[in-house]
């Protein structure tokens, strides 16, 4: 098995400063993230005691959370449910159609019947 000599690493000044400058400027970025945050929710929760929240902007965020969890018909939610769902409505539609489905179909199947028990002349 072959040797290699080991690798060296030189720093130079230049490359320190380089360093320092960079942690540096992540700093000076992390400060003023921490307070554009802090102004922000200082001043939304001032509105928020002076009762100064727009009536639009609840029922948008109410409009929001509906279409995540799936019970509203806007884009994303669930085809044919009502936006304003009380307890037993939601599906009902569905249900009434494919009950009066199933009662098509045994009209036709009695017909059917009744057109066979005639023709065989039993009836």
């Amino acid at each position: 098995m072959l040797r290699r000599q080991p690798t060296a690493i030189k720093l130079t000044s230049n490359d320190l400063a380089a360093y320092e400058d960079w942690k540096r400027s992540q700093e000076q970025a992390a400060l003023l993230a921490a307070q554009q945050k802090s102004r922000s929710s200082s001043a939304s929760a001032s509105a928020i005691h002076q009762g100064a929240l727009n009536p639009l902007d609840a029922r948008m965020r109410q409009r929001g959370r509906d279409e995540r969890i799936g019970i509203s018909s806007g884009s994303g939610g669930m085809i044919g449910a009502n936006p304003n769902p009380k307890r037993g409505e939601v599906g009902e539609e569905e249900e009434e159609e494919e009950e009066d489905q199933e009662d098509e179909e045994d009209e036709d199947e009695d017909e059917e019947t009744e057109e066979s028990e005639q023709s065989s002349g039993t009836g």
